[in-house]
């Protein structure tokens, strides 16, 4: 099941919430790989991904994490790939020397773990 994202232009804690319409799923994480000592490739994929569509080399996806302060940022990432017959989503993610939300989650990333995903856009 997804969800669509508020229609309110400012999101918790000020920060700016997603357009009206684009829809929001959990993605599973179904694969890692260290594609450098500095970037991993995570693929997630999972019911939930159905009727997911990227047709564009431009499109994006906004990915949700929690913070330790118990909110949830989001960060904008371009697909590296999705394979609508198997329903898998790959993101390349950087691992960032000084990690923020999204660098720590790539890095601690495991199999069967899950994400909030909006979009693509």
């Amino acid at each position: 099941m997804s969800a669509l994202f508020p229609a309110s232009p400012r999101g918790v804690g000020g920060l700016a919430a997603p357009r009206a319409g684009v829809p929001r799923r959990t993605g599973e994480v179904v694969a890692v790989k260290t594609i450098s000592p500095a970037m991993r490739r995570i693929v997630f994929g999972g019911p939930e991904m159905e009727g997911f569509t990227s047709l564009a080399p431009d499109d994006h996806v906004k990915l949700f994490f929690d913070t330790p302060e118990g909110e949830s940022v989001a960060r904008d990432y371009t697909p590296r790939r999705f394979d609508a017959v198997r329903g898998e989503l790959t993101i390349d993610f950087v691992l960032h020397r000084h990690a923020g939300p999204a660098s720590a989650w790539a890095e601690a990333a495991r199999i069967g773990q899950r994400l909030s995903i909006g979009g693509p856009r």
